[in-house]
């Protein structure tokens, strides 16, 4: 099969697209053939060595894979050949020596020895996709390849920052920063189907006009306002019951000053800034709640699934390539010109 490998961190030049040995599922594996594949910003920092996390060289990246099984394990249950599938996020073991199982509660993302697809282990960026039973998802047939790859990540992170941590109600006002990005778009999304009143920022007019189309009312380009004041100018002085934020650094402190008292604040990304100097005295007495998620269970995707066969939520795709202009894909994603999901498509020829 063919695949993107790294043999070293750096640039996109460092991504090759290459012919690797396919892999041959044992025990409860299943083989997945590759149709079309998410590209996550996560996926710039492993890339570059700067995600903390260490794996042997050479290597193939990739959270994000929708395909088909081609091929089971001889101890695989309940999957056969030709079930269309996605990985979770969050690979957990098939078994848990702990007497405080959080997978058993519900909480699979929080497993105590989860592994990551792409970093743990090789990843999507490939023909090919061996893969746990217990880590695999039903994609619904009216769900395509390419909008459950653009779809998967996006709308749980959303979810899970809007609904399950934010606790948003309908008539409430929720900010969402970073508005033309991959989850930006997907919380609007969110934010509307729940009833919320959306005032979204970005970086650019050509992105509000889009923004615009979606049905957002209230948009600030926080490039040339003030967030802060543009918020409270907005709501009446009032601030704002819900805060996505993903942008980070002096964004998320002017977020801050953005929250109604008893407030929440949903804290999903930092790319422009991880580490912040804050005065927790505006937290504790205005009562603003921090709440953050990095990963999302397997039920909050197959809930995000179901609204996307119903054609309650479908995503938007800021740019598709083929699997062999990895280095594209990346350098697009890289320059944050993007209203929307980048994937990768995966011909014939990687099979």
């Amino acid at each position: 099969m063919k695949a993107i490998v790294i043999q070293q961190f750096g640039g996109p030049d460092v991504l090759r697209y290459e012919s690797v040995p396919t892999p041959q599922p044992r025990g409860t594996e299943v083989l997945m053939r590759v149709h079309s594949v998410g590209v996550n910003h996560m996926e710039i920092d492993v890339r570059e060595g700067r995600s903390g996390f260490s794996f042997p060289f050479p290597h193939v990246m990739g959270a994000e894979a929708a395909g088909e099984i081609v091929r089971t394990g001889e101890a695989v249950r309940g999957f056969r050949e030709g079930d269309r599938v996605m990985p979770a996020a969050s690979l957990r073991a098939a078994s848990c020596d702990s007497s405080d199982c959080l997978c058993m509660r519900g909480a699979d993302n929080l497993c105590r020895q989860f592994g990551k697809l792409g970093i743990s282990c090789w990843g999507s960026y490939a023909g090919y996709l061996c893969v746990e039973q217990q880590n695999l998802l039903r994609l619904p047939d009216d769900v395509s390849f390419e909008d459950a790859a653009a779809g998967r990540t996006i709308f749980s992170t959303a979810w899970e920052l809007i609904v399950v941590k934010g606790k948003v109600r309908a008539g409430e006002t929720v900010l969402i920063n970073g508005a033309g990005g991959g989850v930006g778009t997907a919380s609007v999304l969110v934010a509307l189907l729940c009833g919320a009143q959306v005032i979204a920022t970005v970086g650019s007019e050509a992105k509000a006009v889009r923004l615009g189309a979606m049905g957002v009312e209230q948009i600030i380009n926080y490039r040339n306002e003030d967030l802060a004041a543009s918020v409270l100018r907005l709501t009446g002085g009032r601030g704002v019951d819900l805060a996505v934020e993903t942008v980070g650094g002096d964004v998320l402190l002017a977020t801050v000053d953005c929250m109604t008292p008893g407030g929440r604040i949903a804290i999903g990304g930092a790319h422009a800034g991880e580490i912040v100097s804050m005065n927790i005295v505006k937290l504790f007495r205005r009562q603003i709640q921090i709440v953050t998620t990095h990963s999302y269970p397997k039920s909050t995707t197959a809930n995000v699934f179901d609204l996307m066969a119903r054609g309650k939520l479908a995503p938007v795709v800021a740019a598709s390539f083929p699997l062999r202009e990895a280095a594209q894909a990346h350098q697009l994603l890289a320059s944050r010109n993007t209203f929307g999901k980048v994937i990768m498509t995966v011909d014939a020829d990687a099979w």
